[in-house]
């Protein structure tokens, strides 16, 4: 988040600008803590308008050139039956809570789960 900005606030904007989607927000959904001093908030969106893929970010440059793969990344958009067959998704639990979730239903109250830093 900038400086200012609330959770929400900032979701949207990095939607923005990591994926090239305004989107709005539905409802918190998780609230994952890494160690005793980082944690990261995830919400449930609905994409308004824009194009997936076409975000302009800093996750998209070559931020280190002694490191060219550092800050790169190329966003995906897949279906969630997928999700268990992906190694990398980090943290682990967030893959089972989108795919409990979407089949379920989500939860009114968000959930919080804690991972190692």
């Amino acid at each position: 988040m900038d400086e200012g900005e609330s959770p929400e606030e900032g979701a949207i904007r990095e939607a923005m600008e990591e994926l090239g989607v305004q989107v709005a927000i539905k409802q918190k959904v998780a609230e994952i803590h890494f160690g005793r001093t980082s944690r990261h908030i995830y919400f449930l969106v609905e994409r308004v308008s824009g194009e997936f893929g076409t975000g302009t970010g800093e996750e998209f440059t070559d931020a280190d050139p002694d490191h060219p793969q550092e800050g790169i990344y190329i966003p995906i958009w897949m279906p969630d039956e997928e999700l268990p067959q992906r190694q990398n998704i980090y943290p682990s639990d967030l893959t089972k809570l989108v795919i409990k979730s979407t089949r379920e239903g989500w939860s009114k109250e968000p959930v919080v789960l804690f991972a190692e830093s």
